[in-house]
């Protein structure tokens, strides 16, 4: 199931009655790259990401930082192989503040991962290089759509193309409108409430299979 970005367009200009005009593309485009900032923030406070991504980063033999090739809004994994296989590494922020300089074997073990900034910080110094043997599992942050962007296909659930048209129309309202009410704003908080609701359910859909097995 996908859409693009100018069925978003076309929706939208459907329910403002503003015919198919295309002087406010460009702004509408900008709009949707802000609607989109809104729903990965909002997706990374409750833990979850619409564009989960894993990048997996050469181990350097004695280095214990590894700088992320993008931003990300939130990391929910890391795994450090060993022997052809991933092992979580436990969040600790407290190793940030610890000034250690490792340099006996006890402490070569890999166990624990804070984030600096875009470094990740590793707790235990690799004794020896390993090919792709950091793993990342984040929420990368979301690439702008373009003038040219129109025709871009968003391989998501039809309830994002819904938040997009209402995201655009709620902000046309508010720069165009001399309404005192915004008839859009109320439908956008509603949906995106519910979004989040269903983004949970998908997201645990294994874990309640699980559950109604039992």
């Amino acid at each position: 199931m996908s859409f693009t970005v100018s069925e978003v367009l076309t929706r939208t200009k459907n329910r403002l009655n503003i015919g198919t005009t295309t002087k406010f593309d460009s702004k509408f485009l900008e709009w949707i790259n802000d609607c989109n900032a809104e729903i990965d923030t909002e997706l990374a406070l409750i833990g979850l990401g619409w564009r989960s991504t894993t990048v997996n980063y050469n181990i350097v033999a004695n280095q214990d930082n590894y700088t992320l090739t993008n931003p990300v809004f939130h990391i929910s994994t890391v795994h450090y192989k060993i022997s052809e296989k991933y092992y979580p590494l436990l969040y600790d922020p407290g190793i940030l503040d610890e000034g250690y300089n490792p340099t006996t074997p006890e402490d070569r073990s890999v166990t624990k991962w804070a984030l600096r900034g875009n470094d990740i910080i590793l707790r235990g110094i690799p004794a020896q290089a390993v090919t792709n043997g950091l793993r990342v599992v984040g929420f990368p942050n979301t690439t702008d759509y373009t003038d040219s962007g129109a025709t871009a296909t968003i391989d998501e659930i039809n309830l994002v193309r819904l938040l997009y048209v209402l995201y655009l129309c709620k902000t046309y309202r508010d720069q165009f409108s001399q309404d005192s009410e915004n008839i859009y704003e109320k439908r956008w908080q509603s949906l995106l409430g519910r979004f989040k609701q269903v983004m949970l359910k998908r997201y645990k859909g294994p874990t309640l299979l699980q559950n109604r097995m039992r």
